[in-house]
């Protein structure tokens, strides 16, 4: 996809959407907006997946230690952060690090997406080979692994904790297959189906991921009903940026890591000041949203100017 930054900006602002909006009207659309937004991570691991597609070869080493800098380090810098701002016990930091806290709570460890994805990256090589080999017919395969591995895991050892995860494999392999669907599209159907997939992502998440969670044949099965509305708004920001440029998203998409973590390390005390300050709920949101898009590009211009001395330094002394 051309508008990757776009769609991951438009991603982080759903994920502090969901985690901050206060109701103010409490109608029907407004539940709906902001109960949905959940999405904004299945966006993030669907343009995640399309930029890994689109390589022509991975080298599975290479390829996992660029990943475990890009990703898995940040992680370990901001799980220390938390470790001394949130007064973490050391083993809570050492069990984050190591990524057991996720297994054991799931979505409700810190920054749980950090080592999901990882997961994702070290299977991404081989399942791209696979695409690449026998196209959109590898599809159903690793859907049918996919299912069973989690009707194994729930009905054969009751464990359930880290659905929240599992079930963002589909949409990661929409990613991975993106590219094949469009090839085999004729541009003509694009917009209608585009316009089925709204109309259907906004019906199932309406009756299946809003008020009633939809946890059936497998848990947290809400997940894969989003799967159409994820499409559609992907598809709608990429045909979009095609005709203007979304400068705001795209900027905001180049720090959206930081965005995630500093939202969980600072956002909830950020906002309840700001709350108590104004008395507002909207100033309260609109706050806490600027607040953390400016800390999140400042850690991030800083890690581009660590980066840059370091490369800097390397070249001296070569």
């Amino acid at each position: 996809m051309k508008s990757k930054r776009s769609i991951m900006g438009y991603a982080a602002l759903l994920v502090l959407l969901f985690h901050f909006y206060i109701p103010v009207f409490n109608n029907t659309a407004e539940t709906f907006i902001y109960r949905s937004a959940y999405i904004g991570v299945d966006l993030f691991f669907f343009v995640s997946a399309t930029s890994i597609s689109k390589k022509d070869r991975i080298d599975y080493l290479p390829f996992i230690a660029n990943r475990f800098k890009a990703v898995y380090i940040p992680f370990v810098i901001f799980a220390v952060i938390a470790f001394v701002y949130k007064k973490w016990s050391l083993k809570r930091l050492i069990l984050t690090v190591c990524g057991a806290d996720f297994l054991k709570n799931g979505g409700g460890s810190f920054l749980w997406f950090a080592p999901g994805i990882m997961l994702f990256y070290l299977a991404a090589p081989a399942v791209c080979r696979a695409g690449k080999k026998y196209g959109l017919k590898s599809l159903p395969v690793f859907l049918l692994l996919w299912f069973a591995l989690c009707c194994i895991l729930q009905y054969g050892f009751n464990y359930k904790k880290i659905f929240i995860l599992l079930n963002r494999i589909p949409i990661f392999l929409a990613g991975i297959f993106y590219e094949d669907f469009c090839r085999k599209l004729p541009e003509k159907y694009r917009i209608p189906i585009d316009a089925f997939l709204l109309a259907a992502g906004i019906f199932l998440v309406s009756k299946f991921g809003i008020t009633v969670r939809l946890n059936k044949p497998v848990s947290d099965f809400y997940y894969i009903v989003s799967i159409p509305l994820i499409l559609a708004v992907a598809e709608i920001i990429e045909f979009i940026s095609e005709k203007i440029k979304l400068v705001p998203l795209a900027f905001i998409g180049s720090f959206t890591f930081e965005i995630y973590a500093l939202q969980m390390i600072f956002g909830y005390d950020i906002e309840t000041w700001l709350l108590k300050v104004s008395g507002n709920k909207l100033i309260a949101f609109s706050g806490v949203t600027v607040v953390l898009i400016v800390m999140s590009y400042a850690f991030y211009s800083l890690k581009k100017l660590v980066l840059y001395s370091n490369k800097q330094l390397r070249s001296v002394f070569k």
